[in-house]
């Protein structure tokens, strides 16, 4: 997705043909909650997807058996990578403020069977959502939204 969200962005979403609405998992135990986090706390800067982008590129460096002081350590170099101030995603990480909605959103996103990522629903002109599992190519998306 690190190549192909970015072609997507720049050939549909810019041109107003799709539109783009990320939902957390937390299916994958404390490090989805607090990757989770770390994004929408970066969000509140304008920053969710530079921070999406840089911790999937540090993703197992994430992903270890971390403490929590710990992984925030782990988190500085990807927020400072992604542009955001990180004195004020560590404040916000800290206060947990985003996790109750995060939680919420997890819970509607089981509720429709989306238990896991990535999982795409598109739709075309408004018609019923095709879902694909996993991360299809750029021609895969573009052959889904109907060329």
């Amino acid at each position: 997705m690190l190549t192909t969200l970015p072609r997507i962005v720049e050939s549909h979403v810019k041109t107003g043909k799709v539109k783009v609405i990320f939902h957390n998992t937390l299916s994958y135990g404390e490090g989805s909650i607090r990757a989770a986090e770390a994004g929408a706390c970066a969000a509140r800067q304008g920053r969710f997807w530079s921070m999406h982008s840089a911790m999937y590129r540090r993703q197992n460096d994430l992903f270890g058996s971390w403490s929590y002081n710990e992984w925030l350590e782990v988190v500085k170099p990807i927020g400072v990578a992604a542009g955001v101030d990180v004195n004020a995603l560590l404040a916000c990480m800290n206060s947990h403020v985003t996790q109750g909605q995060l939680k919420a959103n997890d819970a509607a996103q089981k509720a429709r069977g989306i238990h896991f990522q990535p999982i795409f629903d598109i739709s075309v002109n408004g018609g019923p959502p095709k879902r694909i599992f996993g991360a299809p190519s750029y021609e895969g998306f573009v052959s889904a939204f109907g060329g």
